[in-house]
């Protein structure tokens, strides 16, 4: 298993490796990495579209800004409701991608911009092989 967390006040100087000292579980702690790399992956997808005249709605700088409020406080450790975001985020991806990128545009995407997953098990792998 694999952890690694510095985002609160309460990790040693190295970062919490086994589990948080906040209480945080190596999973939950993965999870929130993943959801980082979700959003990265949205963001990276919305400002394609956005610099070709195409309008993001307020609701997607909403669903943004809960997943990063997500990661940042230390009072949620529930991983399905991170798992939940997560499952957003990717199909919001798959919507503006449809909508606004052409095959070529997607194929030319970062990796976190083309990453997707439909199933939990791809969640789970992913989890443990993205971070900080």
């Amino acid at each position: 298993m694999h952890m690694f967390c510095f985002q609160c006040q309460e990790t040693s100087a190295a970062g919490c490796t086994f589990s948080g000292t906040c209480g945080k579980s190596e999973e939950t702690a993965n999870f929130m990495h993943l959801l980082i790399y979700t959003v990265r992956g949205l963001c990276v997808v919305a400002a394609r579209g956005l610099a070709k005249g195409q309008a993001a709605d307020a609701d997607l700088g909403d669903f943004l800004f809960r997943c990063l409020y997500t990661t940042v406080t230390n009072t949620n450790f529930d991983t399905a409701r991170i798992q939940a975001l997560v499952q957003e985020g990717l199909q919001r991806k798959r919507d503006l991608t449809a909508a606004w990128l052409t095959a070529a545009e997607s194929a030319d995407l970062p990796e976190p911009g083309r990453w997707d997953a439909l199933d939990a098990g791809q969640l789970h792998a992913k989890a443990y092989s993205v971070g900080v």
